[in-house]
This record gives structure tokens, sequence and C-alpha cells, in this order.
């Protein structure tokens, strides 16, 4: 633009540099200088036009400065011309009230909590879902706090303490605080906030509540398999069957592909953690259904016909079809039953059998958080996990 903006600076990283063009009429009082002219230190468009905001910022307020004494230089010289003074003792007069006077305070803008959500979720990493969040997350807050400057550490702890007492889970309102840390260091990158306030930190949460989700019984996943099969629902029961034999999440069985099968194992690409992404051996009980999946493709999705939600999630049809399945009769479960409770049966199943914990988390997908597993000790070879998948059994076949 004319006044300025960003370019692609030619030095070291090829960093973007901030540009604001100085007013003639202003130059001599700003260093004689034709524009300001500073690196952002930032090789990424996005976060270097966040950087380039805040010096904006400082720039004009400096401008507008230097315009509002010119604005008093200019009437004074107006008033003292118009009484017969000389011009050249004017002139100098008029400077001497322009130093001596003391510069009006800078108003103090209001300025909505909510109104650069937008703007810091173009530039926050993270899926499209968890940027739903922090978006409703957000928004949710600012209509509790409508101002930024209403933000304080005991106005927000007294909003802590609301939301649990209002029913929500601990977990919950310690996600929405990270969230909302997020929000303010972006508001604060832009000078909009204090840096040195941290209402977001120092605050007292109850203890996270323990995992209250339930493994199934082995004989209840069976159940579970035959009551999607008598509702017509094959898809559902193959899932189920998946979860079953390998312990998978619900997300990584329905993005399997068909080229990450082949006779003896199936590649995960789970997107949890690194430790996510494993080779899980194929159980002999699961074979044919992969086969049948399968069929004479190559490649694709092995479950061809789910269909990606908002969020780009392919389980979010087949999981709601579950949790409809399990509660209703003649199944009655509970809350405390979810789908990853399968997951939980196919853990207790490997422990039951005498397999070791290390290998377990392994075999899951999981971060142990023991030193001597995760950095110094190798992966367990192909067969180890191969004869501990294979200790899986159910009462029935599935």
């Amino acid at each position: 633009s004319p006044e300025g903006g960003i370019f692609r600076g030619a030095l070291k990283y090829r960093t973007w540099v901030a540009v604001h063009t100085i007013p003639p009429r202003y130059r001599a009082d700003l260093g004689g200088k034709p524009a300001f002219v500073r690196s952002t230190g930032e090789s990424d468009k996005a976060r270097a036009q966040v950087i380039a905001a805040g010096y904006e910022q400082e720039w004009r307020a400096r401008i507008e400065s230097v315009k509002r004494n010119y604005k008093g230089y200019d009437a004074r010289i107006k008033s003292l011309l118009a009484s017969g003074a000389d011009p050249v003792f004017a002139s100098l007069d008029a400077i001497d009230v322009i130093v001596d006077a003391t510069p009006p305070a800078p108003k103090v803008e209001r300025i909505a909590f909510g109104t650069y959500i937008v703007d810091w979720l173009k530039i926050s990493s993270g899926t499209d879902k968890s940027k739903h969040m922090k978006r409703v997350t957000a928004t949710k807050f600012g209509a509790d706090f409508v101002y930024i400057s209403d933000v304080h550490r005991q106005a927000v702890q007294k909003w802590v303490n609301t939301q649990i007492e209002g029913g929500a889970s601990v977990s919950t309102v310690k996600r929405a605080l990270s969230e909302l840390r997020g929000y303010w260091s972006y508001l604060v990158s832009l000078g909009l906030a204090p840096e040195e306030q941290e209402p977001f930190l120092k605050l007292i949460t109850p203890k996270a509540e323990k995992d209250t989700r339930r493994a199934f019984a082995s004989e209840d996943v069976v159940i579970l398999v035959r009551q999607a099969e008598k509702r017509n629902d094959n898809e559902l029961a193959d899932v189920i069957r998946i979860a079953a034999y390998t312990g998978c999440r619900i997300e990584e069985i329905c993005t399997l592909r068909c080229e990450d099968i082949d006779d003896t194992k199936i590649t995960v690409h789970g997107t949890k953690t690194r430790a996510a992404m494993r080779q899980v051996p194929v159980h002999p009980e699961l074979a044919p259904t992969l086969k049948r999946l399968k069929g004479k493709r190559s490649s694709g999705y092995l479950f061809k016909d789910m269909k990606l939600n908002k969020f780009g999630d392919r389980s979010n049809a087949v999981g709601k079809r579950f949790g409809k399945m399990k509660m209703a009769e003649p199944l009655n479960y509970g809350s405390e039953y979810v789908f990853h409770s399968i997951r939980k049966t196919f853990t207790t199943l490997l422990w039951s059998s005498g397999i070791q914990r290390e290998l377990i988390s392994q075999i899951l997908g999981h971060e142990t958080g023991h030193i001597t597993t995760d950095i110094y000790a190798r992966d367990p070879d192909f067969e180890t996990k191969r004869r501990a998948i294979a200790a899986v059994q159910y009462p029935a076949q599935l």
C-alpha cells in the first residue's frame, strides 16, 4: 500500500521486512528518513504480518504525535503573525510553545475480547476440528468478558469456579484455559494486552478426574458384533471386529487403506503421537474379515463408503451409530462404555495372557513414559508381537 506493508528481504533467510512510509512534512522530526523499516525476523508470512502489525501501531503513534505538534505549531504561528509579530521570532516563539507544552494523554480504547479471534485462528496450528473448538471457547469466554481490559486473574479464577460448579469437567476447563492462553499471547503480540498480566496462569483447578471409561467384558464384544449384524450395519460390525483384534482407535480403523494391509500385518498411521505410528500383526481370526473388505483392491480406503465430516474425520458417523446402538434395547450400556472401551478390552486380554506392559504399550501405540523403554530398548521383533496378538481370544468367533 502507499503507506507501507511487508516485503521479502533479500538478506539472510529471506525474512519478511516491515515498512511504513513517513509523510514528507514530518520526516525531519522522525530522523529524516523517508520510511520506517524493520525486519520481522520471520520467514513465514503469517507470523511476519502479526509482528509487523505491532510495528505499524508504534509507527502510526509516533507520526500522530508529530502531527499533533504541527497542528499546535501552525495555530501558534497564525496567531502571532496576526498580532503583528516578526515572522522569524514568531516561528521561534511557536517552537518554544510546542516544546514546553505537555502532550495530551492518549485515549484508552476499550477493545472487545473477541475482535481478533478469526485473525488468530488463521495463523493458529491444529486441525479444522481443533480450530473450531478454539473458536467456540474464545467466543463463549468473550460473552462473559466483553473487553480485553476485563480479563484479569481474579476474574478468570471466578470464571473457572463457575464452570466447575456448573458441571464442566476438569479436563474441559483445562483445555479451555490452554486455548485462551494461546489467544491471549496473540493479543499480547499485537500490543493489545499487557504481557506481564498472564491472567490464565497460576489458577487453582481441581485434580483431573480419573478415566471413567470401562472395558467391555470379552463376551460383551461378541454381543456388540451380533447386535450390529442384526441391525444390518455390517460396516459397524467390521469396525468392532478390527478394534477387538488390534486395539486400534476408531479413527485409525476408519482411515486404514488397502495398501496398509497385507497377509501378516497392518500398518497404522496414528496421528496422536509418534508412538501411534506402528505395525500390528494380523490376528488369525481377523484375516478373513480383512481379505473380504479388501476384495481385489490394492489401494484406497478399506472402508470405501465412509464420508468425511466437516472436520475431516471418517469415523464420525459410524461412531454415532455405535453410541446409539449400545444405549438402546436390548444392550442398555451406560455412558461409561464407549467405543474406546473395546480398546480397553483388548488391553485386558493381553494383560491377562501374561504380556508385559511395555510390549502392550507398543502394540497399542502408547507413549510408555519409561526412559529405558522409549530411548534405549529396541522394539520387540515382529514374531513376539504376533504371538502376543494371537493370545487374544473371545468366547465365540467374531
